[in-house]
């Protein structure tokens, strides 16, 4: 056998192993289509289940004109994460569930996106990105100049949610104390926050999107390792350590996001609180930290999200 025979011999074997592979991974992407499908049919049926209860009232805090589950699309992935393993980035993995979540959810009913992107974004990775990576690559954008119109939208339009700038300490013009001024506007009550973005954190493989939270006219549902938010109203110009304190005196573990106001003798502040587990909008303990004489007039839920999962870093 000559030198010449023996490489043409090896080279149809590395080619009939070659077509072995690759026609056993178009048998994989047949059963993953196949598998594709047949979810598809169970969404279905989960959105008739949801229609039928809705009918009877078995299913109060679903909100008729949104379809979006933050709290089942958290557990999916918390499970997906406990159970992946190999070389394939796990942030693949979520972004591949976030398009059949998203395109699960515009079956079910309307939804769009109210984006509000601050003129100094200017990352690699922007607002833009971000929202386009968690909601989908046929869910609609609207941009939005303002925070106050993204929020608008977001009460006055079925099927919108807002995605807007994580809260920063000092800025003239936050967004978050809008929330009070839309609560009660339409029969599903004022704007939320129901996701914190990105859901993957401290991941180097993945893109640095910025951070950012999403609103929607819907409550918060727990999902098992939770942030809620409120609003605190103060009756002085009070410290924060005076407002985490009351908060604290009725078992509510809070810390400050921001504030908003004071800076004059006697001139009510807002603040932005988040506590280190799920509460409910119904909580006593929202009405027990107002006393007579206590710096808290009032204490708001607005909304809060599932806390993102932390990607341990390589090395």
């Amino acid at each position: 056998m000559t030198d010449e025979t023996s490489s043409e011999d090896l080279l149809k074997k590395e080619a009939g192993g070659l077509a072995a592979l690759r026609q056993e991974i178009d048998a994989i992407d047949d059963q993953i289509h196949d598998l594709l499908m047949r979810r598809t049919e169970v969404v279905h049926g989960v959105a008739r289940v949801k229609n039928a209860a809705r009918q009877v009232g078995e299913e109060d805090h679903l909100v008729p004109s949104l379809a979006m589950r933050p709290e089942r699309e958290a557990g999916i992935l918390r499970r997906l994460k406990g159970r992946h393993k190999g070389e394939l980035p796990f942030h693949v993995i979520a972004q591949l569930w976030r398009e059949l979540i998203n395109a699960k959810t515009r079956l079910q009913g309307p939804m769009s996106v109210a984006l509000y992107i601050p003129g100094d974004d200017d990352r690699p990775f922007g607002m833009r990105d971000l929202a386009r990576a968690y909601y989908g690559a046929a869910t609609t954008l609207n941009i939005r100049v303002t925070a106050f119109a993204a929020l608008a939208e977001v009460v006055q339009v079925p099927g919108v949610i807002g995605v807007v700038p994580l809260p920063e300490p000092g800025q003239s013009d936050p967004w978050w104390p809008h929330l009070l001024a839309f609560d009660g506007l339409n029969e599903l009550g004022g704007p939320r926050v129901v996701m914190r973005l990105p859901f993957l954190v401290d991941d180097p493989e993945a893109p640095n999107y910025p951070e950012a939270m999403t609103i929607a006219c819907q409550d918060q549902v727990e999902s098992g390792d939770d942030r809620s938010l409120f609003i605190a109203i103060s009756r002085w110009n009070a410290e924060d350590f005076e407002v985490i304190g009351q908060c604290a005196e009725v078992g509510l573990t809070v810390k400050m996001i921001d504030a908003h106001g004071g800076g004059v003798p006697h001139t009510r502040r807002l603040f932005l609180l988040e506590s280190d587990s799920f509460v409910s909008a119904s909580d006593p303990r929202l009405g027990e930290v107002v006393t007579k004489d206590g710096p808290v007039s009032e204490l708001r839920s607005v909304g809060g999200y599932a806390a993102p999962i932390v990607v341990k870093k390589q090395g």
